[in-house]
């Protein structure tokens, strides 16, 4: 199968589904014949096989045929993007489990938030400064966008390297993410994390604060954190004084 007339299409927006059970298992974009191409590449026996591939052959194997839907034509590239990325995030919304590799365009930066996180982001208020005993993690490698206060505290529990003299004085530690504060949590107590290399990490058992006690420290920045610095843990070095 193919399109015989490819500008009148445009960019476009599409859907594979299994034919069974009607169940959407991936969501692209393309201009041409590109909704077709993935059915010729799983009868590719030199195509690598990836989720989606052993997808199509297995429905080819009960001889089927994928079912293709185009949801949106005559957009731009932009447009495309934009709409190929709210598709992929309201799948992962509703739990299904698509067979795309990546997230869509700019997924990280505009995709599925939930509200506070849409409110943190563009929220430019700072903190002043740190309080003695208070702690700043930066959970930006570790803490997924959408999986709200219970995602944020397992990305920032552990495992970090920290100065064991100082672990006695922690009596507070901040999420950091993407430069804004998103929870605050007291900690209860310390623990060795024995890893592969020589250096001892910790974690931290801990309790998040409510709204009342968080708010002056909630979806605020972080000024203290220097430029090219690349320590995810940071202290409020007055402690010494």
């Amino acid at each position: 199968m193919k399109f015989s007339n490819f500008d009148e299409i445009g960019n476009y927006v599409y859907s594979l589904s299994d034919p069974e059970t009607n169940e959407i298992f991936y969501i692209g974009r393309g201009v041409g014949n590109r909704v077709f191409q993935h059915a010729k590449n799983a009868n590719d026996l030199n195509v690598v096989p990836t989720d989606k591939i052993e997808k199509i052959r297995e429905i080819h194997s009960k001889n089927k045929q994928v079912v293709t839907h185009i949801i949106r034509h005559q957009l731009s590239e932009d447009e495309a993007k934009k709409v190929e990325c709210a598709l992929l995030d309201l799948m992962k919304l509703l739990g299904n489990d698509l067979t795309n590799i990546q997230g869509g365009y700019n997924s990280e930066e505009y995709g599925l938030m939930t509200t506070d996180e849409v409110e943190r982001k563009y929220c430019l208020e700072k903190i002043d400064s740190l309080p003695i005993g208070f702690i700043a993690i930066n959970i930006n490698k570790s803490y997924k966008l959408g999986h709200g206060k219970d995602g944020i505290y397992q990305a920032t529990k552990e495992a970090w390297v920290i100065n064991k003299s100082k672990l006695p004085k922690i009596t507070h530690v901040l999420s950091e993410f993407k430069g804004r504060v998103v929870g605050v949590f007291k900690v209860n107590d310390w623990y060795p994390i024995t890893t592969n290399t020589e250096k001892v990490r910790y974690g931290f058992n801990g309790t998040s604060l409510n709204d009342s006690e968080a708010e002056i420290y909630l979806n605020k920045k972080v000024p203290f954190r220097k430029k090219g610095a690349v320590a995810p843990v940071r202290y409020n070095f007055d402690w010494d004084s």
